[in-house]
């Protein structure tokens, strides 16, 4: 009789350790498709959902002259809009899909962290007209220096809120044959102009495929990537606003210095492929 209580404190102590054991289920979450949204920041009805690839895939990494035949038909299929590339990184949250108007280009890019950031998800499009948007390119952007830009280069971005209302960021960038010491008395000397520090446009760390000099302050940034593997010695110039100066800079107000730069909120290239954030 007086073993019985011993017995029943163990099952009780077995009982309670095995409920803590479980692991915690999942949260469910689900990418919205064409069909959520019904039509693009500029009204128009010709959304569709494009497949996405995932993976190292050829187009990303190799030379054309590299391609095998199934990198081709990866290429052509993307340059037909049939599929898009998704990069190497796949996460539990990553979409199988992305939302495109099939009228304008507009193409909305969910947030790699939809849970906890669903902020970061915004709609973006490219034209190589200035005057092709809704909302008006500041006149910073358009004042920018061009750089001697090869015909058929020049390309303007602008990526819009989640909801598609407001301005998140702008940007322009184009290919250059001038000279990298040109390029950057160029860069330098507009920054003076508007108020930044030229020595601040410094050279950072190479990548395998390319050296960059950057300048990035207060949501300003100017990038010149020097390419040393796909294209030898072509130089690519870009400026990126984010959603503050994007606006703020539709006046003449000077650029901000580095010190001031605490949000560090800058976006890349929104349609950037294999992009990760």
């Amino acid at each position: 009789m007086k073993r019985l209580p011993q017995l029943f404190i163990f099952a009780a102590v077995t009982l309670s350790f095995s409920h803590a054991e479980e692991e915690p289920q999942p949260r469910p979450f689900t990418h919205k498709v064409a069909a959520d949204f019904g039509k693009c920041p500029d009204g128009h009805k010709a959304l569709v959902d494009v497949p996405i690839v995932y993976g190292h895939v050829g187009p990303l990494y190799k030379k054309p002259e590299d391609y095998t035949e199934d990198d081709r038909k990866l290429r052509d299929r993307r340059d037909r809009g049939e599929i898009v590339f998704g990069g190497d990184i796949l996460h539990e949250h990553s979409p199988k899909s992305q939302v495109v108007c099939r009228q304008c280009g507009f193409r909305f890019h969910p947030s790699d962290m939809p849970i906890e950031f669903p902020e970061m998800a915004f709609w973006a499009r490219n034209s190589n007209k200035p005057d092709d948007f809704r909302i008006k390119l500041s006149k910073e952007l358009l004042e920018f220096p061009r750089m001697g830009a090869q015909e058929g280069t020049l390309t303007y971005s602008q990526s819009l809120s989640p909801d598609g209302g407001e301005l998140d960021s702008e940007s322009v960038s184009f290919h250059t044959s001038m000279p990298i010491e040109d390029v950057l008395t160029s860069v330098r000397g507009w920054l003076k102009a508007r108020g930044g520090d030229p020595d601040d446009l410094e050279r950072i760390k190479d990548a395998y495929a390319h050296h960059t000099y950057s300048y990035r302050a207060g949501g300003v940034m100017v990038s010149i990537q020097v390419d040393t593997y796909w294209e030898p010695g072509k130089i690519t110039v870009s400026l990126l606003l984010n959603k503050v100066n994007a606006n703020k800079a539709r006046l003449d107000n000077p650029l901000p210095r580095p010190e001031s730069d605490s949000q560090g909120d800058d976006k890349p290239q929104p349609e950037s492929e294999g992009r990760s954030r």
